[in-house]
């Protein structure tokens, strides 16, 4: 069985993408330069992967107001 990926995009233009779930494998691109999402910048940028995933995981279950 396979998991949809959570993806959190930023005003600036950062995407960010929980690429394995089990692994706690995040991938971040910059849709502003690379919107076909080719270039993975996570390894170079790993406080602005931690800051995006700590928003991304408060985020997830939070109430969604056009739902209710």
């Amino acid at each position: 069985m396979r998991w949809a990926s959570r993806a959190l995009i930023t005003g600036e233009g950062l995407k960010l993408v929980e690429a394995d779930r089990r692994k706690g494998i995040f991938q971040l691109y910059d849709l502003t330069t690379d919107n076909e999402e080719r270039t993975n910048l996570a390894s170079g940028y790993p406080e602005k992967v931690n800051e995006l995933k700590q928003i991304l995981m408060r985020e997830i279950d939070s109430p969604r107001p056009d739902l209710q």
